[in-house]
């Protein structure tokens, strides 16, 4: 069985590397989405991004930046500090694209100009 999200969000902070076992880096990031329905709320995922993708993420994305992820769902099984079974839903994404800036996007909506970031 194979999964696969595409979201569409801000970054909460800028990306973080992260060495692997093997020497190559990865890079974790934080995306908040809005919910589409009308009573709102954020959702908040964490992002894995390996190779060419960690490299692009952590030379030119900054907390603010609205980005499409695309990649698959995955589950991981941990401990919290207290002991406790946790289970996490993980994104290792295959492709991340910068869709605008945070204050591009911003300064658009309050000037009121109608210019469309395409996808």
């Amino acid at each position: 069985m194979y999964s696969r999200i595409i979201l569409v969000g801000h970054l909460g902070a800028d990306p973080e590397p992260k060495e692997m076992r093997d020497g190559k880096t990865m890079a974790k990031l934080r995306i908040a989405t809005k919910a589409a329905s009308k009573e709102g709320g954020t959702s908040w995922w964490n992002v894995a991004a390996f190779r060419w993708s960690a490299d692009y993420a952590l030379q030119y994305l900054k907390k603010g930046d609205q980005v499409l992820i695309d990649g698959s769902i995955t589950m991981r099984d941990y401990e919290d500090k207290n002991g406790n079974k946790r289970q996490s839903v993980d994104i290792v994404a295959d492709r991340i694209q910068s869709v605008g800036k945070r204050d591009r996007i911003d300064q658009a909506q309050t000037n009121g100009d109608s210019e469309q970031i395409p996808f």
